[in-house]
């Protein structure tokens, strides 16, 4: 094996039964990958062990998980932006933004937004204080909650 302490990059498992170590390291400009299997009598094994501690193995491997699972989620946010499926709501909220609140709590129109008051009484009622809460009466008056503005109404009178 040509990984010294001078050359190595890191190491992490690859696979679920922890039994292949990935290695990376430099060769000149050239980063370059070497995969070993986690047997403690090869000498590839004991040469890795001399570089990096087995803490700092499954270290890695976490950290190389929850990086890769961020820059999924990162990558489908972008393609579901670009395919307008999601909208990001950022500091400068705009007009429309206001304007649906607005039409939602003020100019409620049951025909066209009856599902939208549905997705909100799911929405909220996915949360702890409402899931935990052993007021089945407030809970009751907010299922049957015509418009969204009797529906926070009920909601306030909540007891947690």
């Amino acid at each position: 094996m040509e990984i010294t302490k001078e050359n190595f990059l890191t190491a992490r498992y690859i696979d679920n039964d922890k039994k292949q170590v990935q290695v990376l390291y430099k060769k000149g400009d050239e980063t370059l990958e070497h995969v070993i299997e986690h047997n403690g009598e090869h000498p590839d094994w004991k040469e890795l062990m001399s570089i990096v501690s087995i803490d700092d193995l499954h270290a890695n491997t976490v950290a190389f998980i929850k990086n890769s699972q961020k820059d999924f989620r990162e990558h489908v946010k972008r393609i579901a932006q670009a395919d307008g499926l999601i909208q990001e709501v950022t500091a400068e909220l705009s007009t429309k933004f206001y304007k649906e609140l607005y039409d939602m709590f003020y100019d409620y129109n049951e025909d066209k937004m009856k599902e939208k008051l549905f997705n909100l009484k799911l929405f909220v009622f996915e949360k702890d204080e409402v899931k935990n809460s052993q007021d089945t009466d407030t809970k009751a008056a907010m299922r049957k909650a015509a418009t969204p503005l009797e529906f926070f109404n009920e909601f306030k009178k909540l007891k947690v």
